[in-house]
């Protein structure tokens, strides 16, 4: 799967494994910023405080924007769900909709796994059982996507 610009769209086919794999991270995303709690570290990573210095200050700029900015990313999450098929065609705007959520996604996911500056994906998923070696995989695919999204709208 790739992205690629086709005229005024943005094109891509994928199999149906993919189209479950995006459907079911997605769909986790999008539940944690609804439901989630700030406590949570992906949470947390979804939605930093701007002054980390100052917890008052923080705590009353999120009492205006979280909200909104929760709504953002479930918006885009929706528009990833809504395009997702065999053979999608996204307009620009779209496009960046999915990067948006993509995003969300890969953070989510890379604080799961706890990845960080030194994280050598090759390295741990050789190491790795199972499960976490499928997140790995998902978390690879993840930054695939994203960066041919990119590409595509360049």
């Amino acid at each position: 799967m790739t992205f690629y610009r086709k005229g005024d769209e943005i094109v891509a086919t994928f199999r149906p494994e993919e189209i479950d794999v995006l459907r079911m991270v997605v769909t986790q995303v999008s539940e944690l910023v609804t439901d989630g709690l700030r406590a949570d570290p992906v949470f947390e990573r979804l939605f930093p405080d701007v002054y980390q210095d100052n917890p008052v200050e923080a705590a009353e700029l999120r009492r205006y924007t979280e909200d909104d900015l929760k709504q953002a990313k479930v918006d885009a999450a929706a528009v990833v769900l809504e395009t997702l098929d065999e053979h999608t065609s996204l307009t620009v705007e779209q496009a960046d909709a999915w990067l948006r959520a993509v995003n969300d996604v890969r953070l989510a996911l890379g604080t799961r796994l706890e990845i960080d500056d030194d994280f050598d994906i090759e390295e741990e998923y050789e190491d790795a059982d199972d499960e976490r070696g499928l997140q790995i995989s998902v978390y690879g695919y993840l930054s695939y996507l994203q960066e041919s999204l990119i590409d595509s709208l360049g």
